[in-house]
């Protein structure tokens, strides 16, 4: 079947791991994506051109200097095929090991050492010509700098991704696409919240959304001499950043008490699918031990019912790490 010459024409890839940071991986990994960019991120300086009787510069002073690249990716988080881009996120990260049967465990701790971790990343265009010829554009030394995710009960988990390369081009062979048939979305009535003492936690009802922001600051522009205007690859430099929201309604005050109290508590959101096998369903939990509640309080802003944002932030509490585990029938990330 023709691609149409639209974004509906689009595909998106992904490598394993690069063995050396920036050198390109075929693509062998393929998500259904709500929308996915790479482009170029060329410097440009400009010479001197004061000059008697010129009032413009002179082209022939404009030179290209630095480069690199950047992305983004938004797609619907699926219970299966999540592995390899969950450790882009969280940085290096647990295989697949066997737990029941059929039914697989990955464990990917968020504070967690990203250096050696590269993806070549890949996106196709359908050019709008007689033949709709498929344009790649192909990011090698792809990092995930930050990270969205968003889940109302009522919808799906979306996640976006922001992205870091080494370089840009637009030659790189297309990679054949091919794409798991079951990968069912998460949605947002598997979800479920809870907070309280680390391992202890207890379901809090009336949630209707969840969300969270997670940043990895990173020297991304760490280019210096005898290079070609390419950077070194980039490292952390500065505290990871996680934080989000959480929408509900006024049941009762434990949100409220947890904010005045500037103690922490274990957030934990946990997305339960379909039967694996026994006591096995596929799922995602999130474990943050150490967050806190920033400091709110229930409004009233007229007839309608009760609800609030109650933003949260999560802080190494110096013992229990904060992880992503997944439980799924993939063998390996």
């Amino acid at each position: 079947m023709a691609s149409p010459r639209s974004g509906l024409g689009t595909q998106f890839g992904y490598s394993i791991p690069e063995t050396t940071y920036g050198t390109a991986v075929a693509a062998t990994r393929f998500r259904r994506v709500r929308s996915a960019k790479l482009t170029p991120v060329i410097g440009i300086a400009e010479g001197s051109s004061i000059q008697a009787g010129l009032r413009s510069q002179v082209g022939a002073h404009r030179v290209q200097t630095t480069v690199g690249a950047e992305g983004s990716v938004e797609f619907d988080a699926t219970y299966r095929d999540m592995g390899l881009l969950l450790q882009a996120v969280f940085g290096k990260t647990s295989t697949s090991t066997l737990k029941t049967g059929t039914a697989y465990e990955q464990v990917h701790t968020l504070d967690n050492e990203d250096f050696g971790l590269s993806h070549t990343f890949q996106v196709s265009r359908i050019a709008r010509n007689t033949a709709g010829t498929a344009v790649p554009a192909t990011m090698t030394g792809g990092k995930v700098t930050a990270a969205s995710f968003n889940c109302e009960v009522g919808g799906l988990l979306e996640v976006g991704l922001t992205l870091d390369g080494y370089k840009f081009d637009n030659t790189t062979a297309l990679a054949v696409a091919s794409y798991l048939p079951a990968t069912v979305p998460v949605r947002g009535v598997d979800m479920c919240v809870k907070v309280g003492a680390f391992g202890s936690e207890a379901a809090l009802t009336g949630v209707r959304s969840w969300s969270m922001e997670y940043r990895r600051p990173m020297d991304a522009a760490d280019h210096t001499a005898c290079n070609s205007g390419l950077k070194g690859e980039p490292v952390q430099n500065a505290p990871l950043e996680v934080s989000g929201t959480l929408n509900r309604d006024w049941i009762d005050k434990t949100l409220e008490d947890q904010s005045l109290s500037n103690a922490t508590t274990s957030l934990q959101v946990v997305w339960t699918g379909a039967q694996i096998a026994g006591a096995d369903f596929f799922q995602h939990t999130l474990t943050l031990p150490g967050t806190f509640i920033e400091p709110a309080s229930q409004g009233i802003d007229g007839p309608q019912e009760l609800v609030t944002d109650w933003a949260w932030r999560w802080e190494y509490d110096g013992t229990n790490a904060a992880t992503w585990k997944t439980i799924t029938t993939d063998t390996a990330l």
